[in-house]
Formats: structure tokens, C-alpha cells, sequence
């Protein structure tokens, strides 16, 4: 009776988990639509991107606990209806905008980069036929970089000829950058933040017909910052000095630097 008694619980069991499995799901789906705004000045011109502006920004949607992105592309291809996208019912998701993709931060205006906007929503719920609305403000996410080199150094009677600094960021030797001084033609290279981002730099000089070089290191980069490198030297020892300075607004008022590269 027992051993009858245990089959039959079993074989109740097996029976209501197949009609369990077997009853269709009903997917359910919502929509999002997206406010952005763009924060180039950092601290005061904050503005809302027109259409044309938004079209080919990158869109990432991620949720909790997926291991790849939900969706992605541009704006233009994934907000269609209404400027609308449509996304399954759902907590924990995020969406991520950018102006650029990271490898066209760097890759553009042949190869010396390009100013990125970037930012991520706060965590949203998509509730079924309901439109949510996503809010995300894009902020500048690389950094860049100028060379100035002081009239000490290029000086119609200085001692000083063949100036040239190579600049390349420590995780790619491969990008390097030729400052002279001559400015009218020194680039001003944008550069992504990774986990470890400082610059490293040569100096080679001619210091009255002998070679000499400088290396130096340890100028970090950060999200929205304009680094700036002012080369200057003593006449009497040929020794070369290099002051650092780091612009925290995006906005650079400074007309001694080569550009501004936010206009």
C-alpha cells in the first residue's frame, strides 16, 4: 500500500508540472521614450540635443542580470513609432547614450580622436502598454590634450632647435603623438579613460648642437579635462622643465593653447 501509495503521488506531481510547462506565456510589452540633454560646458550650457543631434547617438539598453545588451544601435533605428521603443515588461533596466562609439572617440578626424558625450540612465521598470520615460544626460567622457612650448625654448636667439615632444597614452604605444613648436600644425588628440590612464612623453632637443631627451610620466587623464603641457628649458644648462596643468570645464577660454577643441 505504501510503495502503491508513492507512485501515484509521483506520477500527480509529473502530471501537474507537464500542464504547468505546457500552458503558453504570455509576453508582455511596454514602451520607452528618451529625454536627453548634453553638458558640454560642464557646469553651464547645458542644452537639449535636436533631432539631428540625436539621430546617430548609440544606444544600449542592458537589464539586471542579462549578460549582453538587451538592444543596441543608433537612436534613429531603435526609437521609430512616436520616438518610442518598444521593450519586453521588466525591472532593472538601463539605458546608455553616446555621441560616438569608444573606437571612433580615438579613431576620428584621422586618428586623433574626437570630443564622446556619454551617460547612463538610472535604473527604470517598463509596465505593459505603458510608456515610460527614460531620462539620461550625456556629459564629456575622454579627455585631451594641448602643448605649449614657452618662449624660454623657441626664442629667436635660443640655443634651443629641434624641439619635438611624442606623447602616447600608457596602454597604447602605438598612438603617439608629434608635438613641435610649431603650432599652427601640433595636433590635440582625445583619448579615451581606461583602467589606467596617464600619459607618457619624450622630449628630444638640440641644446647648442648636442642631442639631448626627457622622458617623463605619471600625468593622469580623467573624464572632461583638458591637460595642458607648457615646455619650457634653462639657457645655461640646457635642462628642460615641463609645468602641468588640467582645465576641470569643458569650455577653454585660454586663446595661448593651439585650439579649443569644444567649439
Amino acid at each position: 500500500m505504501k510503495k502503491r501509495y508513492f507512485f501515484a503521488a509521483a506520477g500527480l506531481m509529473m502530471l501537474a508540472a507537464c500542464t504547468n510547462n505546457d500552458e503558453p506565456q504570455v509576453e508582455q510589452y511596454g514602451t520607452i521614450s528618451l529625454g536627453m540633454s548634453s553638458d558640454i560646458s560642464i557646469s553651464t550650457r547645458a542644452t537639449t540635443l535636436s533631432a539631428t543631434e540625436l539621430a546617430n547617438y548609440q544606444i544600449t539598453i542592458n537589464q539586471s542580470g542579462a549578460t549582453e545588451a538587451i538592444k543596441e544601435g543608433t537612436y534613429s533605428s531603435l526609437f521609430i513609432t512616436d520616438n518610442t521603443m518598444t521593450l519586453k515588461t521588466g525591472t532593472g533596466y538601463t539605458l546608455t547614450a553616446a555621441s560616438c562609439t569608444d573606437a571612433e572617440a580615438e579613431s576620428a578626424n584621422e586618428g586623433k580622436g574626437q570630443m564622446q558625450l556619454k551617460g547612463t540612465s538610472s535604473s527604470f521598470t517598463v509596465n505593459a502598454n505603458q510608456t515610460t520615460d527614460v531620462t539620461v544626460a550625456c556629459t564629456v567622457a575622454n579627455a585631451t590634450l594641448s602643448v605649449m612650448w614657452d618662449s624660454s625654448i623657441t626664442g629667436q636667439s635660443s640655443v634651443f632647435t629641434d624641439l619635438k615632444a611624442e606623447i602616447y597614452e600608457n596602454s597604447n604605444d602605438s598612438r603617439k603623438f608629434t608635438f613641435t613648436n610649431d603650432d599652427s600644425t601640433n595636433p590635440q588628440p582625445w583619448f579615451n579613460i581606461d583602467n589606467d590612464p596617464e600619459l607618457k612623453c619624450t622630449i628630444s632637443y638640440n641644446f647648442n648642437g648636442t642631442a639631448k631627451s626627457y622622458d617623463f610620466s605619471g600625468i593622469k587623464l580623467a573624464a572632461a579635462k583638458h591637460v595642458k603641457l607648457t615646455i619650457s628649458a634653462s639657457a645655461n644648462n640646457g635642462q628642460i622643465s615641463v609645468t602641468i596643468t588640467v582645465d576641470n570645464t569643458v569650455t577653454d577660454d585660454n586663446q595661448s593653447i593651439i585650439t579649443n577643441p569644444y567649439e
